[in-house]
């Protein structure tokens, strides 16, 4: 999955510690993205899919330290949908 509109993909040490720290903060979930945060209060986020398929955001500060978990994808940039808004929904095959 791409990143968000103004956000960048974190790639190197950020990724490796962005996930560290989202992975700790939802034990079990897999990383779907992490990413700068263009519309938070906190730098970085990293969504996640939690083992009975919901989704969750983890924003991080500077250091990379989990600082608050949102249920979805967090809302989208000023006045536009949340961004879980735009992803599709799985196919029932």
């Amino acid at each position: 999955m791409t990143h968000r509109p103004g956000g960048t993909s974190l790639t190197g040490t950020d990724l490796q510690k962005a996930g560290a720290a989202a992975r700790g903060a939802v034990p079990g979930a897999s990383i779907i993205r992490a990413e700068t945060n263009p519309s938070g209060a906190y730098p970085y986020q990293v969504q996640l899919k939690k083992a009975d398929g919901s989704y969750v955001t983890v924003e991080l500060n500077s250091k990379f330290q989990a600082v608050k978990t949102i249920s979805g994808f967090g809302a989208g940039p000023s006045g536009s949908r949340p961004f879980n808004a735009m992803v599709p929904p799985s196919s029932t095959a």
